[in-house]
């Protein structure tokens, strides 16, 4: 399993998880609300404070039902 990026951008990881599937549906303060085209019930979380923390990564992707390596071939490309 690859190893997830040292404090990734927040910018970068919603546009990542964005051509996965998921849409931004709203915005509250700091954190943007997203959930999966197909699947209603993938709802996500994810805090916009600049860098996010390799835990904080984990967790969203968890909740995503998205695996490491699927994530960073889209991630990388960006």
């Amino acid at each position: 399993m690859a190893k997830l990026p040292r404090d990734a951008d927040a910018r970068k990881v919603v546009r990542a998880l964005g051509r996965m599937g998921f849409q931004v549906t709203s915005v509250s303060g700091s954190h943007y609300k997203l959930v999966h085209e197909s699947d209603p019930a993938r709802i996500l979380v994810v805090p916009f404070h600049g860098k996010l923390k390799t835990g904080t990564l984990a967790a969203i992707l968890k909740a995503a039902r998205v695996k490491v390596d699927e994530f960073l071939k889209v991630f990388t490309i960006l």
